[in-house]
């Protein structure tokens, strides 16, 4: 019984030690259409940088894409070629949006590399539900903005604001 014991406990800390930590790559979605309704399709220079994104994450090993409803977040991590998980959201008044976005992140891909097309108004929250910083907001003309969260199995998470 001893040896069952024993070998139980090695086997859990063979199994704890092998976890790998999640890693989120969170962007706002790429430049829309302007003046082409509720739900616009990426302009030709949002289309440039979806694949500039691709061309970032390449080897980044990402296994999945988190995206909204809106086709923009869609189109924007379409480059990548991984399957999209919709987390619909209500872009005037978020809500629960980022907290159901990291319950879902922390359930489905725990271990993996994962992406986060969102938008300007919900990506700070995004971070902050993921890792606990304040980041700053994001302004409506901006685009290219990348924070990369890397949520260990133990311990405090950490945040990479880049430019891509």
């Amino acid at each position: 019984m001893k040896r069952i014991a024993v070998f139980v406990l090695v086997a859990a800390a063979f199994a704890c030690a092998r976890r790998e930590p999640t890693t989120v790559l969170i962007v706002r979605h790429a430049e829309k259409m302007t003046n082409a309704g509720d739900d616009p399709d990426l302009s030709p220079v949002g289309v440039a940088r979806a694949n500039a994104l691709a061309a970032v994450a390449a080897h980044a090993g990402v296994e999945a894409a988190y995206v909204t409803q809106y086709k923009r977040t869609k189109e924007t991590a379409a480059p990548l070629h991984v399957p999209m998980i919709e987390i619909p959201v209500n872009l005037s008044a978020p809500g629960d949006y980022p907290r159901r976005l990291a319950d879902a992140i922390a359930s489905r891909s725990s271990g993996k590399v994962v992406l986060v097309v969102s938008h300007s108004n919900t990506v700070p929250a995004v971070v902050e539900a993921l890792a606990h910083v304040h980041v700053p907001p994001i302004a409506d003309p901006e685009y290219g903005r990348i924070y990369i969260v890397t949520l260990p199995v133990s311990g405090v998470p950490r945040v990479i604001a880049a430019r891509y």
